[in-house]
């Protein structure tokens, strides 16, 4: 997970447009931005697919290579969600271990 103000090196790492980045993070942008969120999901190491279903359909959809990048994306998104980094279950255990006992 990025830390506060890592958001531009981060951008500038995977050539993203920053303010359009931003504009996405914070559902300000004009018009779906299909494209922009696929290549920011590519930088994330998630694989997908833009895809239209039904064919005609206004709104794209996104289609996972496999469950392994599913499962990715969903814990990547967990762990935005609730503010905290991915971790392993190995780095977990340490990390349990090295904490003081409230």
């Amino acid at each position: 997970m990025l830390g506060k103000g890592e958001l531009k090196s981060f951008c500038e790492q995977h050539e993203l447009p920053y303010t359009s980045i931003v504009g996405l993070k914070n559902n300000s942008l004009k018009r779906e931005q299909p494209r922009l969120l696929q290549r920011l999901l590519r930088s994330l190491d998630v694989a997908t697919e833009l895809i239209r279903i039904p064919p005609n359909s206004v709104s794209p959809r996104f289609l996972f290579a496999n469950l392994e990048a599913l499962t990715t994306f969903q814990t990547q998104f967990k762990s935005f969600d609730s503010n905290t980094p991915p971790l392993s279950d190995s780095e977990h255990a340490a990390g349990a271990s090295e904490s003081p006992a409230p």
